[in-house]
C-alpha cells in the first residue's frame, strides 16, 4: 500500500488539461488498490500516468511489458489509424507476450491478451477503435445513475424520471403554443431551429470610443508581473 500512496501522491502534483476527465484519489483505497476505476479513467491513467508515476517502481522486464502495453494504446485510441500502425500494434502485442511468458510463466497469457491480438483485425472490419467504443454509453449510464432512486427498483424508476422529463419538455415546448404567448413562442422555437447563413449570431460592432471604467483601482501590482505586461504590450504594439 505504501507504494500506492506514493503513486497517488505524485499523481495529485500533475495538472490535465480541463478535456482530460480528470481520476479522483482511489490509487490507495481498498485492499488491492485502484478501487472502482471507470474504462475510461483507466485509459486516462495507462496513456498518461503509468509510465511516470510507476516507473522507478518496476523492474527491467516489467518497464519493457508497460512500454509495450502503452504504446500499443496509444496507437489504438488514435482517431485515424494506418496499416503500418496495425503491423504495429501486432508485432508489440506479440513482443509483449513473449516477455510476460518469459517472464511470469505461461499462466499469466490470461485471455485478455489473447483477445488483444484481434483488436487489429476489428479495425479492418469497423474501423477506428474511437468510432464504436463504449465511452459514450458509459458516461450517459453515469448520469442516468445519478438520479434519485430507492435502490430497490432502479431500471423502472430511472425510465419513470426519464420519461417525465420527455413530457415535461415537450409540454413546454408544444403546448403553450396555445396560450396567448404563442407567436412569441413560435419566434423562439424557428430561431432556435433555424440554422440558415441568413441569420446568424455572430458579427462586429462599431467602437463606442470609450474604454470601460476599471473595476478597481490604486491595484498593487508586482514589479515582475507589471514588467511582464509592459514587455507583451510592446510586443503586441512595436
Amino acid at each position: 500500500m505504501e507504494q500506492f500512496r506514493v503513486a497517488q501522491c505524485r499523481m495529485d502534483h500533475v495538472d490535465l488539461p480541463s478535456d482530460i476527465g480528470h481520476i479522483s484519489p482511489k490509487i490507495a483505497i481498498g485492499n488491492d488498490g485502484f478501487s472502482k476505476l471507470t474504462a475510461n479513467q483507466w485509459k486516462t491513467f495507462i496513456m498518461i500516468f503509468s509510465t511516470t508515476v510507476l516507473w522507478n517502481m518496476l523492474d527491467d522486464n516489467d518497464r519493457k511489458i508497460l512500454g509495450y502495453f502503452v504504446q500499443v494504446c496509444n496507437l489504438l485510441v488514435s482517431r485515424l489509424i494506418t496499416e503500418d500502425d496495425l503491423k504495429e500494434v501486432q508485432e508489440r502485442l506479440k513482443n509483449m507476450s513473449y516477455l510476460i511468458e518469459r517472464t511470469y510463466g505461461p499462466e499469466f497469457i490470461t485471455s485478455n491478451i489473447h483477445l488483444a491480438f484481434h483488436l487489429p483485425d476489428c479495425c479492418h472490419d469497423y474501423g477506428p477503435i474511437y468510432s464504436f467504443w463504449l465511452f459514450p454509453f458509459e458516461r450517459l449510464n453515469g448520469y442516468i445513475g445519478s438520479y434519485p432512486n430507492s435502490n430497490q427498483q432502479i431500471e423502472p424508476e430511472l425510465m419513470k424520471i426519464v420519461l417525465k422529463n420527455s413530457l415535461v419538455d415537450h409540454y413546454l415546448t408544444c403546448s403553450l403554443a396555445l396560450t396567448t404567448e404563442r407567436e412569441e413562442l413560435q419566434h423562439f422555437l424557428s430561431m432556435r431551429h433555424n440554422t440558415s447563413t441568413r441569420s446568424k449570431i455572430y458579427g462586429t460592432e462599431a467602437i463606442p470610443g470609450q474604454f470601460l471604467k476599471p473595476s478597481y483601482l490604486r491595484v498593487v501590482m508586482p514589479s515582475e508581473l507589471r514588467k511582464f505586461l509592459c514587455e507583451w504590450q510592446r510586443y503586441l504594439d512595436p
